[in-house]
């Protein structure tokens, strides 16, 4: 007997409730949107969608009078057609996802608030109090199936538009890369970008090809070489692209040096190209962040890669094969891959680097100066000639070498 009085009680405030918001279903929605005026205004700035809002809330309200008036707590509840197109127009107007679920909220809590003068109507203060916690395990029940629906359709339209600006901002990337004219007021429409300015690109991929993990790669290298909004461009060959806009410095070189030993460990490459400005630098840093890239994949142990430091490497290696044989003509064994003719390639190169200078030579390598005669000395007996005859061939074989793959050494930062 009394748990079919429970029943009763419940039931009772389930009806009360329904002829409630059926009787004053449009004061209830005038109550929600001056409530989503005042806490939600992304909501309502626009009148279009506040109109559409408006005839979203009630099909919601219209649709859980019938959910009263089954009064099934244990219930599949889903979101009618109105909420899940509501949901599909804020994803499209890049609505936040947690606006629109506070705007759910907000209905709900009004809702509650009604239930409980409704409840005012029955008699006994604790058969009150169990209703209402009966009409709130039940609003509780149909929200969550309804948050549930609009969430993920929200996901999938958000992921559509996504999917949808990227190919069309990967059109006007590809176009610019092409040399095709094109429209500066249309490109910084379309990449949602500014496109006056200085633009420095930052190239990442690997071979597991996970778009997340470049796009963390490369931004972390965009936030320390650079400043303000990036663009993040992926593209479908299994790279991403972030331009920003390049600071006066070229990056603190131990916050680089982390970044690469993290990107180490995830297999990850990442290549830089130059400063530019304008479209035209747009396109120009994007194109030398590609040529790094090829140097680059050459060495997967170098994980930063700067098109500045491997340009002359970018014209040498064209035809690796041709270029293979000109370092092995021009060093014989000071090309090969051991540990005593990586250490001549080194002296070498820093020694050309500072004008011929042995003392400045011994100092950037940290040794001492007749340690570097030492080494220039046999260098020439394996090149055959002295070290300052034939320079340019030299150093341009030294280049080949350095981005050939051969053993593997700890520069990682290039």
């Amino acid at each position: 007997m009394y748990a079919a009085y429970i029943a009763s009680m419940h039931t009772s405030i389930y009806s009360l409730l329904a002829d409630d918001l059926t009787q004053n279903l449009d004061r209830f929605i005038d109550l929600l949107a001056e409530r989503t005026m005042a806490e939600l205004p992304e909501l309502t700035d626009d009148a279009e969608r506040y109109a559409f809002a408006r005839t979203g809330a009630r099909s919601l309200m219209t649709d859980f009078v019938a959910v009263l008036e089954l009064g099934a707590v244990d219930a599949r509840y889903h979101a009618p057609a109105a909420a899940i197109a509501l949901a599909q127009r804020f994803a499209r107007d890049g609505v936040p996802i947690a606006v629109m679920l506070r705007a759910y909220r907000l209905g709900q809590e009004l809702v509650f608030d009604r239930a409980v003068h409704a409840s005012e109507r029955i008699g006994q203060t604790e058969d009150r109090a169990q209703a209402i916690a009966a009409l709130g395990a039940l609003s509780f029940r149909y929200m969550d199936g309804v948050m549930s629906d609009v969430s993920r359709h929200y996901d999938t339209e958000r992921e559509k538009a996504f999917r949808g600006r990227d190919a069309r901002r990967l059109v006007l990337v590809r176009a610019l890369l092409s040399g095709a004219p094109v429209d500066p007021v249309e490109a910084e429409r379309g990449l949602e970008y500014r496109v006056d300015g200085e633009h420095q690109a930052v190239v990442a991929w690997s071979s597991g090809g996970d778009d997340e993990r470049l796009v963390t790669a490369a931004t972390r290298i965009a936030a320390e070489i650079g400043e303000g909004r990036t663009l993040t461009i992926g593209d479908p060959a299994g790279e991403v692209t972030v331009w920003t806009r390049p600071t006066p410095d070229v990056g603190d070189p131990e916050n680089l040096a982390r970044i690469a030993e993290d990107l180490r460990k995830q297999s990850i490459q990442t290549a830089i190209g130059e400063p530019g400005r304008g479209l035209r630098g747009l396109a120009a840093t994007k194109r030398q962040a590609d040529l790094a890239r090829a140097v680059a994949e050459l060495r997967p142990d170098r994980t930063i890669t700067r098109y500045a430091n491997v340009a002359l490497a970018t014209v040498l290696l064209r035809d690796e094969d041709v270029a293979r044989a000109f370092a092995g003509e021009q060093l014989g064994r000071v090309a090969h891959a051991t540990r005593a003719a990586h250490v001549l390639r080194e002296t070498l190169t820093t020694f050309y680097a500072t004008g011929h200078d042995r003392s400045r030579t011994a100092r950037a390598l940290g040794v001492h100066r007749n340690t570097i005669a030492n080494r220039l000395r046999r260098a020439e007996g394996l090149l055959g000639h002295r070290v300052d005859e034939r320079v340019r061939e030299t150093e341009a074989a030294l280049v080949i070498v350095d981005a050939l793959p051969t053993e593997r050494t700890s520069r990682d930062v290039v």
